[in-house]
Order: structure tokens, then C-alpha cells, then sequence
């Protein structure tokens, strides 16, 4: 008999581009699928589109909920595939769309292997009328639990849980975090730490539509200071972890990896401090306290050599709590952002 996969589709405003994704589902040549669409309080046409496509396909379940988020629609999607009888889970953003053989690949490789996890290790980016291949990240080889990990943080192994299979069982206790941003990165380490091994595979079969506007992207017209605290706490929690296994917390390239990342997401998210109203400084005081804490407490006074000079030079300022680090790193950053601008003129 054929498995069974549930395939987890949060949709929210997406309605240019809904009937694609949807399409590339239904089309596809593995055929055992349970389509769960999760109209994520759509304030356009999403709703109705997604029960015009149950209405003539029985595999397609529809729910419509209140806003609740990419975190807690995906969530509330592996609750209801828990309750049926699907052997893997797999993951679609509504805005995207996927190869007509992806399932089949990616269950094939499964089936092989044992491996409770499928990657297929590139996919295609497309930004308004352009689009690039990334990848593969990998070659092709079946890794276990501890490569995959070491994989994941030296970005051999993307974070995106879009681009590959996962046995229903990977998310028993593991689900995403509500009401945050780049919640893949925040979770995925979880769940490679629970499995046996991973199958990597070097096809290509997602496509990722990049747009600006995307919530988890941190330099989009909607970043936010609580964008980029999700940023931070995503990068953050995986250090926590790593730093407590002893499988890693000894490799030191591993975690420098860790400590870059958070000091990349601190230097981003300070400047944005500097540049927001007195009101919007005040309200994440709390936060951006911590992150000087965890700066004195991690970080060399002048950050690591090997960083860039701008990295450097705001890992140094920000453990500062002192009036002239405002303007300081203000001015620093027009002047960056001019020199930038000028580069890209010639």
C-alpha cells in the first residue's frame, strides 16, 4: 500500500499566486496525498479559492482560521495530519510552488534509505522576474543525526523545512514557535536532534518565490524590532542548545559558526534600535539589554578578527549603554550605507 503524505499549506494573502502553488500539488505524479490548506484569516480571495479546489478534488481539506501566524498555521496543520492516518509530512508555503515529481523523488528516497528526513539540497529563488538556482548545498549521501547537525550550522544544510521530507513522527513534541519569525530556524535543529539520518539528494525541486515584503525577511518594508528580536532569539536558541551537547560543544568551529550568527543578528538589530523612535527604544529595553549582556559575555571587547570591520566596530559599540553611542552609530551607518551606494554607481 502507498504511504500516505500530508502536505501543509498556510495560506495568507497570497491570492496572485495561490492557484499556482495548489496546482503544482494536485498535479503532482505521486498521487496518496491528504492536502491540508490552512487559510490563515486571508482578508482577500484566498478563502474562497481554497474551498473552489476542495470542491473538486477530495484529497484537499480546507480550514479557515483567525490570523494566527506562518508559526501557528504550520502547527495547527501537523495537529490535524496527526489525526489522520499519513505516514510524512511535507511543506509548502502558498506563495511557492514545486516540480511534478517532488513527492514521488523525495518518498522514493525515503523508502530506501530508512532516513526519517529527505533533503533535496537546491531549489530555485525567483525574485519579480529574475530567479537563480542555490545549490545544491550538498552531494549526495545519506548523513547521521550528528553530520546533520554540524551540516545545518555551516549552511550546508538549509533551514527551510519547504525543500524536504519529514516522517510524521519527527514533529511529535516538536512543533513551531507561536507568534515568531524565521521559525525554521528556531525549530529545525530540534528535529534533526531527534532523528536516526538524513538522505541528501542534489535535485532540484522547489520554488521559492523571494519577495520583499516577506515577514522573515529582515530588510523587508515589514522588519520590525520584533522581526529582528525573532531573528536574534531564532540564532540564539540554537546556541543554547549546542552549548549544552557534548557532541559539539567542543568543536570549535561549530561554535564560532553559532556565536557569528548571533552577533550578526545583534548587529542588525541595533541598528535598527538606533535608527527607531525614543518610544520604540524604550519598549524593547528588556531585549536589547540582554543582547549587551550576552555580548560582554560571549564576544572579545572589539568581536573576532576574522569579522568584518563593520561587525566589529558594532559588537564594540553596542556593549555601551551611553548617549553618544546613538548618534555615533547613526552617522557610522549613512556613511556605510553612502559608501555602499557609490560602489554599486561605478
Amino acid at each position: 500500500m502507498q504511504s500516505l503524505i500530508s502536505i501543509i499549506v498556510p495560506v495568507y494573502n497570497v491570492e496572485a499566486w495561490l492557484r499556482q502553488c495548489i496546482d503544482s500539488i494536485i498535479n503532482q505524479t505521486y498521487r496518496n496525498l491528504d492536502i491540508i490548506l490552512i487559510d490563515d484569516g486571508s482578508t482577500d480571495r484566498c478563502g474562497e479559492i481554497c474551498d473552489e479546489y476542495a470542491a473538486k478534488d477530495v484529497r484537499i481539506r480546507v480550514f479557515h482560521t483567525e490570523n494566527q501566524g506562518l508559526s501557528g498555521s504550520r502547527n495547527f496543520g501537523i495537529e490535524k495530519a496527526m489525526e489522520s492516518r499519513s505516514e510524512y509530512i511535507g511543506f509548502v508555503d502558498g506563495d511557492d510552488w514545486i516540480e511534478p515529481d517532488m513527492f514521488e523523488v523525495l518518498l522514493r528516497y525515503a523508502e530506501e534509505s530508512g532516513s526519517e528526513v529527505v533533503y533535496s539540497a537546491g531549489y530555485i529563488e525567483h525574485l519579480s522576474h529574475t530567479f537563480r538556482t542555490i545549490g545544491p548545498l550538498m552531494k549526495d549521501k545519506k548523513v547521521n543525526r550528528t553530520e546533520a547537525l554540524k551540516a545545518l550550522i555551516k549552511g550546508h544544510i538549509g533551514t527551510g523545512v519547504w525543500n524536504k521530507l519529514w516522517k510524521k513522527e519527527c514533529f511529535k513534541e516538536i512543533r513551531f514557535p507561536q507568534g515568531h519569525v524565521f521559525e525554521d530556524t528556531a525549530t529545525v535543529y530540534k528535529v534533526f536532534s531527534v532523528v536516526n539520518s538524513i538522505r541528501v539528494i542534489p535535485n532540484v525541486l522547489y520554488h521559492h518565490r523571494y519577495r520583499k515584503d516577506s515577514i522573515s525577511h529582515i530588510y523587508s518594508t515589514t522588519c520590525s524590532m520584533a522581526n529582528l528580536i525573532d531573528y536574534y532569539l531564532a540564532h540564539k536558541s540554537r546556541f543554547d542548545y549546542f552549548k549544552e551537547d557534548c557532541r559539539f560543544n567542543t568543536d570549535n568551529e561549530v561554535m564560532e559558526q553559532l556565536l557569528f550568527y548571533c552577533a550578526i543578528s545583534i548587529k542588525r538589530t541595533w541598528l535598527w534600535y538606533y535608527a527607531s523612535t525614543k518610544e520604540e527604544r524604550e519598549k524593547y529595553s528588556l531585549q536589547v539589554e540582554e543582547m549587551r549582556a550576552f555580548s560582554k559575555r560571549h564576544f572579545p571587547r572589539f568581536g573576532k578578527r576574522d569579522w568584518s570591520l563593520k561587525l566589529r566596530l558594532c559588537i564594540f559599540m553596542q556593549k555601551f549603554n551611553s548617549p553618544i553611542v546613538f548618534p555615533v552609530l547613526y552617522y557610522i551607518n549613512h556613511f556605510y550605507r553612502w559608501c555602499r551606494k557609490r560602489q554599486d554607481n561605478f
